[in-house]
């Protein structure tokens, strides 16, 4: 085999030209004195268009990557060419041919002084044929014939479904499954995934409850095969990345498979626990600064969304002019505007505006579940993580609203606040604590 040469970081000037095309080679090409086949490159050029090279001829010495390509094309056919000729004379098929060769014509001319001097004699007496006849043995004819399409297609393979002829078997087997297999045979009817052969669908069904399929009563598949969408259950979310729906279904579950190792906290994504670690627990050290204010945060997340929320135009409302620092904020804003509830409730048929009001309203609602502070008797439907930060030695909290005051004194005044409202307004009926409050009401309200 002619081993190509590779240059590395030389001039296109000093790359040598083809012997075959006069093109200039490329950074791979072989030179015409490597040997190829047993023989050097130069000899089977030679052999093929008679044509002379020497070393010495002045001209080009090298051969690039593509004509010696198709220079080993060429002695391949040159070769097989030579392999059946020498088959074919050798064959002991063609022993039993039997030819005979041209009857030698011979004329005898009468005397010179006959008439008929120019009219030609034949010696022989049977009638004048113009063509020489051969005998051929029919039957070793027939033979030969046989054995030469036999040779000829014996690596053939016929598809007996439609008669199409291929080269190898496994040309064969592809196209029987593509073209004769129906895809519905493999088909899953539980998720609808297509297989292309029954040994990954049967491994399919051997670890079904280690697929999505045992997850569809939390999401919907609409589609088959390719073309597949996985929708949840319990909201809007759609995808067509089973991976991606079946993190996602964790969301409206309260089992938090992803504990934290540094603290009682569980969550249900790797993501949150991962952010969680990386900045609650300060494993992420490095800091950066904004560019308009000189605040220094810790992590990029944190730069971001003090860039979103502080730096940011604000955006507006064109309906009621209030002012938002987010675009999702004023779009979930805008939601209330259109007056259409796109998220229901399965429980009650209640319908909300946004994915969040109607999460809290099962959670507060339905599930009624609650969160306790660990150093009070505090408890509400809402996290109480912001309480638990605000406790000190000194400060007492109110067990119903979660306030806090300097003493006990003032937490007992506030205490009358969730007592019985005994004054009511006439106009409205709201009712209050003191009497002075309906006057405030009354002037403001009802003026």
């Amino acid at each position: 085999m002619a081993r190509l040469r590779k240059t590395e970081n030389l001039d296109s000037l000093t790359l040598p030209l083809c012997r075959a095309c006069l093109q200039q080679c490329s950074e791979q090409y072989s030179s015409l004195y490597d040997s190829i086949q047993d023989a050097p490159i130069h000899e089977h050029i030679t052999s093929l268009v008679d044509i002379k090279i020497s070393e010495n001829d002045g001209y080009p010495q090298a051969i690039c990557r593509c004509c010696l390509q198709d220079l080993q094309v060429a002695i391949s056919f040159r070769h097989r060419c030579i392999n059946t000729n020498s088959s074919l004379r050798d064959s002991e098929v063609l022993t039993g041919l039997e030819t005979l060769s041209p009857v030698k014509k011979e004329e005898i001319y009468q005397d010179e002084h006959d008439d008929d001097k120019y009219k030609p004699i034949y010696e022989d007496d049977e009638e004048h044929t113009s063509e020489v006849q051969i005998r051929i043995d029919t039957s070793q004819l027939q033979l030969f014939n046989k054995a030469h399409n036999t040779k000829s297609h014996k690596s053939l393979f016929e598809c007996h479904d439609c008669g199409e002829v291929f080269k190898s078997k496994f040309k064969l087997q592809m196209h029987w499954k593509k073209i004769h297999t129906t895809p519905q045979e493999y088909k899953c009817h539980i998720c609808k995934r297509i297989y292309k052969n029954s040994l990954s669908f049967n491994r399919h069904l051997e670890e079904i409850k280690k697929k999505v399929c045992v997850n569809l009563q939390d999401m919907t598949v609409e589609g088959e095969g390719k073309g597949r969408t996985f929708c949840c259950k319990t909201c809007d979310y759609s995808t067509k990345v089973g991976c991606y729906i079946r993190k996602h279904v964790l969301i409206h579950s309260s089992v938090k498979m992803y504990p934290c190792d540094m603290c009682d906290k569980s969550f249900k994504q790797y993501s949150s626990l991962y952010s969680h670690r990386k900045y609650t627990h300060k494993l992420c050290n490095e800091e950066f600064s904004c560019h308009m204010c000189g605040k220094v945060y810790v992590g990029k997340l944190n730069l971001t969304r003090h860039l979103l929320t502080s730096h940011r135009g604000k955006f507006q409302c064109d309906i009621c002019k209030k002012e938002f620092k987010s675009k999702h904020n004023i779009t979930m804003h805008m939601k209330r505007h259109s007056g259409n509830k796109t998220y229901k409730c399965k429980i009650c048929s209640k319908t909300f505006y946004t994915l969040g009001e109607k999460i809290g309203h099962i959670q507060n609602v339905h599930e009624k579940k609650l969160y306790h502070c660990k150093f009070c008797d505090y408890k509400c439907h809402k996290s109480v993580k912001r309480h638990q930060m605000m406790h000190t030695a000194n400060n007492v909290a109110c067990q119903v609203c979660g306030r806090f005051f300097e003493s006990q004194h003032y937490l007992d005044k506030h205490a009358e606040v969730h007592g019985d409202k005994k004054f009511s307004c006439h106009v409205c009926n709201h009712k209050f604590l003191r009497k002075d409050s309906i006057r405030y009401h009354m002037a403001t309200k009802h003026k």
